[in-house]
């Protein structure tokens, strides 16, 4: 599927407060999810092992982050980022109003736009808490 940025738009709602919608976007990159390696080697099983090798169990999954970029068009559009930093909530991205992609987290990091651009870019990393639903929009 081709992005749209016209087409998709992502949405916060912080665990306390009202919906959010980042308009503008420029790029999104989704989470990119892994897991952790469990060693279960024992000294009985390595006195088993002809070629004493470790051996692993797949652990928990880490659902990573995801960053999008933004063109704030306005002072309110850096706000509404600056003053979501640390904040936890839902998100939901929607890809060409075809798929959604949701997900509790926290805004993690920005930078601000630089000003001797004539139109700045914003950069946002969200770290992912739990597990992603991606879903077709009925």
């Amino acid at each position: 599927m081709i992005f749209d940025p016209a087409a998709s738009t992502i949405s916060f709602t912080p665990t306390d407060g009202i919906a959010i919608v980042f308009e503008s976007l420029k790029d999104i990159n989704l989470p990119s999810p892994s897991v952790d390696d469990l060693d279960k080697t024992t000294r009985t099983t390595l006195a088993a092992s002809v070629q004493l090798a470790r051996s692993f169990s797949p652990g928990l999954l880490d659902n990573g982050e995801f960053t999008f970029e933004i063109e704030p068009q306005t002072a309110a559009d850096i706000t509404k980022v600056a003053s979501n930093i640390r904040v936890e909530g839902a998100w939901t991205i929607t890809f060409n109003g075809v798929v959604t992609v949701d997900f509790e987290g926290y805004m993690k990091s920005y930078d601000f736009p630089d000003p001797m651009e004539e139109q700045g870019t914003m950069e946002v990393t969200v770290k992912v808490d739990g597990d992603v639903t991606i879903a077709a929009v009925v």
